[in-house]
């Protein structure tokens, strides 16, 4: 037989588990929420300014290795260029690390940052990095960056770089 104490547990028990089954499907939604607001975030806040310098670096600034890139840009004598390549490195590697945490959806960024805007960049980055890694004895410096380049090419076998790139590039 059950009494009334029982069927006030059962009943406590149920709305717990009711709340706490709401909690973790809300908390998922926020999550979402979030990562598509920063997504947005980070491509509208100064869009203009953005690709103003992802231009510079891919397409302006001519250096084929690491002792060139720092002969010709160095930060005394040109630090709006020599910015501009540490912001977009910072830039693509941020992404790339939220990407391998799966802090962000792989179709969700790929949709914001195209496959060949991502290629493109860390292709002009690539053969750098990884002279910046052995001189700098840092074997993770930007390896968002490369996880990210890493994953277009595995995802995106296809895709080819963006017209914009020099002739050497492609």
């Amino acid at each position: 037989m059950v009494d009334i104490q029982t069927i006030s547990v059962v009943i406590a028990a149920a709305s717990v588990v009711v709340g706490v089954v709401t909690f973790i499907v809300n908390s998922r939604k926020e999550a979402r929420q979030r990562e598509v607001e920063f997504l947005f975030q980070r491509t509208q806040s100064d869009l203009e300014a953005y690709y103003r310098a992802w231009f510079n670096v891919v397409t302006i600034m001519d250096w084929k290795n690491l002792d060139e890139l720092n002969e010709k840009y160095q930060f005394s004598t040109h630090p709006e260029e020599r910015s501009r390549f540490n912001c977009i490195g910072h830039f693509f590697n941020s992404i790339g690390l939220l990407l391998k945490e799966k802090v962000v959806n792989p179709e969700l960024l790929f949709t914001v940052f195209t496959p060949a805007l991502v290629l493109t960049t860390w292709r002009r980055y690539e053969s750098t990095l990884k002279e910046m890694r052995i001189r700098s004895n840092d074997p993770i410096l930007w390896s968002g960056f490369e996880y990210l380049g890493n994953e277009v090419k595995k995802r995106y076998p296809e895709v080819n770089l963006i017209a914009a790139a020099p002739e050497w590039m492609k």
